[in-house]
C-alpha cells in the first residue's frame, strides 16, 4: 500500500503482477489482515474433534461460525486463532473473501488459458524444477524437519516418498502434475468469483495481450 503511494506520487502508475489471490486481494481491497499465533493454533490443533472446536466458535464469535462450514477444521482452527490470539473476534477483521468491493479504482486484468495448454506449461515448470535439484531441496527439507506448512506444498511429501525409495520419480511426477493442474482448476474458479476481473484469451505470445489490456486500461 506504502509502495503504491510512492509510485503514484511521482505521478506513475503502479502495477501488481502476479502473485496469490489473497496478495492481490490484500493490494486492491486492503484488507485488515489478522496476524499468527502459533503457540494458540498449536493447543487448538491438539484437540481431536473438530466438532468441539466449531462450538467453541459458535460461542467467541456466532458471526464467523455461520460463514464456516462446520467441517471445516483448518478454517475453524483459524478463526479460532485469531478470535484467542488477537482478543477480538476474527469476523470483526472483515466481511472475508467472498465480499468484494464493486467500486475500486484498480483494473484488473487475468489470462485465460485453455486447460490442454495450462496443463503443458505445468508439466514444463515441474520437468524443469526437477531439473534444478528440487529433489535434492524436498530431501533436505525432510531431514531438517517439515513444518506443517511446508507439508503442505504441492510436491514435497511426494518427492520425499521417493527420496525413501517408495515412489518412482516418473509416478511422483505425474501425481505432482495431476496434483498441481487440480490446484490451478480451484485457483481459476476462485478468480472467476470477482467479477471486477477483465478477462483475456492467452495465446502462445503473452505480450500479445498487451495491446487489448493497455486499450481497455485508457479508456
Amino acid at each position: 500500500r506504502l509502495i503504491r503511494a510512492a509510485i503514484e506520487q511521482r505521478g506513475n502508475v503502479a502495477i501488481f503482477v502476479g502473485g496469490t489471490g489473497l496478495y492481490l486481494r490484500a493490494i486492491v481491497d486492503d484488507l485488515d489482515l489478522p496476524g499468527q499465533f502459533p503457540d494458540v493454533r498449536s493447543e487448538l490443533e491438539s484437540s481431536e474433534e473438530t466438532s468441539e472446536l466449531y462450538c467453541r466458535l459458535v460461542e467467541v464469535d456466532p458471526l464467523a461460525a455461520t460463514r464456516i462450514e462446520a467441517t471445516n477444521r483448518r478454517r475453524i482452527v483459524r478463526a479460532l486463532e485469531v478470535t484467542i490470539g488477537a482478543g477480538r473476534p476474527f469476523s470483526s477483521f472483515g466481511p472475508g473473501l467472498m465480499t468484494y468491493h464493486e467500486n475500486t479504482a484498480v483494473r484488473l486484468y487475468a489470462l485465460w488459458i485453455d486447460r490442454e495448454h495450462n496443463a503443458a506449461r505445468i508439466g514444463d515448470r515441474i520437468a524443469r524444477q526437477l531439473e534444478q535439484g528440487w529433489l535434492d531441496e524436498a530431501r533436505d527439507v525432510g531431514d531438517a524437519g517439515m513444518s506443517r506448512t511446508s507439508s503442505q506444498a504441492l510436491g514435497y511429501l511426494t518427492l520425499l516418498d521417493v527420496a525413501k525409495g517408495e515412489l518412482s520419480i516418473n509416478d511422483a511426477t505425474d501425481r505432482i502434475v495431476q496434483a498441481t493442474v487440480a490446484f490451478s482448476r480451484r485457483q481459476r474458479a476462485w478468480l472467476r468469483r470477482d467479477r471486477r476481473l477483465h478477462w483475456f484469451g492467452w495465446t502462445q505470445q503473452s505480450y500479445s495481450v498487451v495491446p487489448g489490456i493497455l486499450k481497455d486500461w485508457r479508456r
